[in-house]
C-alpha cells in the first residue's frame, strides 16, 4: 500500500502552484501519490498540472467544473489509496521533510493523527510571522508531547486550529467522513469528527507548513459566505449529540458559536450586514432553549441577547463593539482580575470554592491545568474586590497565581491587559500593599503544604490601569462610531450605566 496520499484542490492559483508543487514532489517522503483535482480552473493551471505530471508518475489529475474545496477534497478522499493522507492547498508551501516526519510518528504510535503547526507567510513581503491561533499553546499545555484523544481534552476541541492542511490523517479513520459540501470553513465539522473518532492523536509542535495569506483567498473575501459560520457551527452541535459529547461540551459550543458568528458578522462588507443579520436572529432563536439553560460567558450572553433584541444590524454591531470595549476597560472601573488555582497531589485532588462575594464570579475547569496530579480551575471577576474561602480537597500543596486577564485582536493575538492589585491578603496575611501591575504573564504566585479540608481565605483589591491597555485608542475608536450613530438612546443608556 501506498504510505501516503497527498489531496491537492486546485482553483485559479496558477501564480502558486509551482512552488506548492515543488515542496511536495520533492519531499524526503517519496511513498506517495499526489493526487490533483482541477477545479474548474480559468486561469493556467491545468497546463501547469500537466507539465508536472509528464515529469512525475505520482501525480494523478483529475479535472472537474467548479464544485468547490468541499466538494473537491471529498473527490480527492474518495480516489486515495494511501495509509495516510494528507490535504495541501495549492498555494501554501510544506516543509521537505514533513511528510516523512509524520509519517514516522505515526509508525511509530500507531496513531491516527497529527495535529502540527502552521506558519503564515504574507504574500507581498514574503514575511513569516506566527498566529496564536496556530500555535495551539493551550492544548501544548493540557498533552505535552502524550499520545490523547477526545477525552484527555473534551472543551479544549473549540480551541484547536481546524485547518486540514495541518492535519495527517489516517485514511481508514476519515475514509467515511465528508467535507460539507457548498459551505466555507468546511475544516470545522471534519476535524471534529475525525477528533471524536480518533483513538490516538498526537501534537507535533513544530511548524511544518507555510500558510500563504493574500487578500484575494476563500477566507479572506468577506463576502456573504462568511453566514455560511451559522450553519458550520449547527453541524458540530449535531455531530455533538450524535457522538454523546453535547452536554459536557454545551457551554463551550455555544460560546464558540457566538462569538465566531459576531466576528464573522463583523467582518463582512456593509451591503452584506442586512441579510447576514437576518440569518442571525433566525438562527439564534432555533438555540434560545439551550442557551438560557447554559453557562456560556457573560459576552457570549450579552452577544445573544442582542442580536434577538435589536432590530438591524448596525443597531447590533455598534452595540456589542461599544459594549465588548467599554465592558472590558470601564464595567464599575475596575478592570477583570484573574486567579488560576490548583491543589497539586494525586489525581483526585481538587479545590472546592466555598464562599464568594462575586455573585457574578466566572469559575471555570482549567484542561490545561488538570492531569494526574489534580483538577485545575481558574476565575475571573471585575468588581473591584473580591473575598473568596477555598476549601482544599485532599492533602497536597496549593498553587495560587494571581494575574491579569487579555484579550484577542482582529488577527486573533493574544492582548495582554494590565490589572493594578492594590491589596492582596491571604489567611490574614499581607502579600501585596500599593500598586502592583500584573498581566497575563507577569503574576503573583502563592504557593502552600496544605491538609484536606483546610481553608485557604482570600482578600484581594483591584483597579484599572488604563495607561497600559494597548486596546484604548480602539475603545475610543468605537466611542467615536457610537457617537456618529443613529442609536442616540442606547448612548445614553450605556453612559449612564457605566457611571454607576
Amino acid at each position: 500500500m501506498t504510505k501516503v496520499s497527498v489531496i491537492i484542490p486546485v482553483y485559479n492559483t496558477e501564480d502558486y502552484l509551482e512552488e506548492c508543487l515543488d515542496s511536495i514532489i520533492n519531499q524526503t517522503l517519496t511513498d506517495m501519490e499526489i493526487i490533483c483535482i482541477d477545479d474548474g480552473s480559468s486561469d493556467n493551471s491545468l497546463e501547469i498540472l500537466k507539465e508536472y505530471e509528464k515529469n512525475d508518475s505520482r501525480i494523478n489529475i483529475i479535472t472537474q467544473e467548479n464544485n468547490g474545496l468541499a466538494f473537491t477534497r471529498n473527490v480527492g478522499l474518495k480516489s486515495a489509496k494511501g495509509e495516510y493522507v494528507y490535504f495541501m492547498d495549492s498555494d501554501d508551501i510544506l516543509e521537505i521533510e514533513a511528510l516523512e516526519e509524520l509519517y514516522g510518528l505515526c509508525q511509530k504510535d500507531d496513531l491516527d493523527m497529527v495535529i502540527f503547526k502552521m506558519i503564515n507567510f504574507d504574500d507581498e513581503t514574503r514575511t513569516l510571522y506566527t498566529r496564536d491561533y496556530y500555535e495551539m499553546d493551550s492544548l501544548k499545555e493540557t498533552v505535552h508531547d502524550n499520545v490523547f484523544n477526545y477525552d484527555d481534552i473534551t472543551e479544549e476541541i473549540v480551541k484547536i486550529a481546524v485547518s486540514s492542511p495541518g492535519k495527517f490523517f489516517k485514511r481508514s479513520l476519515i475514509s467515511d467522513m465528508e467535507f460539507p459540501e457548498g459551505l466555507i470553513f468546511e475544516d470545522n465539522p471534519f476535524f471534529v469528527e475525525a477528533m471524536f473518532k480518533a483513538d490516538k492523536v498526537l501534537f507535533h509542535d513544530k511548524h511544518l507548513y507555510k500558510r500563504r495569506v493574500r487578500n484575494e483567498s476563500i477566507t479572506t473575501s468577506n463576502d456573504l459566505k462568511f453566514s455560511d459560520t451559522l450553519k458550520i457551527s449547527d453541524m458540530i452541535i449535531e455531530l455533538a449529540k450524535e457522538y454523546g459529547h453535547y452536554d459536557e461540551l454545551k457551554d463551550a459550543i455555544l460560546n464558540r458559536k457566538i462569538d465566531i458568528t459576531f466576528y464573522r458578522f463583523s467582518s463582512v462588507g456593509d451591503i452584506y450586514k442586512k441579510e447576514f443579520f437576518e440569518m442571525i436572529k433566525e438562527d439564534f432563536s432555533l438555540i434560545k432553549d439551550d442557551v438560557e439553560t447554559s453557562n456560556i460567558s457573560h459576552d457570549s450572553r450579552y452577544i445573544f441577547d442582542m442580536a434577538m433584541e435589536c432590530e438591524d444590524g448596525e443597531e447590533f454591531e455598534v452595540k456589542v463593539k461599544y459594549y465588548k470595549k467599554r465592558y472590558l476597560k470601564k464595567l464599575h472601573g475596575h478592570e477583570f482580575i484573574r486567579l488560576d488555582m490548583k491543589n497539586e497531589g494525586g489525581k483526585n485532588n481538587s479545590i472546592d470554592i466555598v464562599e464568594y462575594t462575586d455573585k457574578y464570579l466566572q469559575i471555570n475547569e482549567a484542561p490545561w491545568l488538570t492531569n494526574e496530579t489534580g483538577n485545575g480551575f481558574f476565575i475571573e471577576s471585575h468588581r473591584g474586590e473580591l473575598d473568596l474561602k477555598l476549601k482544599m480537597i485532599n492533602d497536597g500543596k496549593v498553587n495560587l497565581r494571581f494575574r491579569g486577564t487579555s484579550i484577542r485582536d482582529k488577527n486573533n493575538n493574544r492582548m495582554k491587559i494590565k490589572v493594578d492589585c492594590t491589596s492582596l491578603v491571604i489567611n490574614k496575611k499581607p502579600y501585596l500593599e500599593g500598586h502592583n501591575l500584573l498581566d497575563y504573564d507577569n503574576m503573583f504566585t502563592f504557593k502552600k503544604d496544605v491538609k484536606d479540608s483546610e481553608i485557604i481565605d482570600v482578600h484581594i483589591e483591584w483597579m484599572t490601569y488604563d495607561k497600559m491597555s494597548s486596546y484604548v485608542e480602539e475603545i475610543n475608536e468605537y466611542e467615536k462610531l457610537f457617537n456618529q450613530s443613529k442609536s442616540r438612546k442606547l448612548f445614553k443608556k450605556i453612559s449612564n450605566f457605566n457611571k454607576n
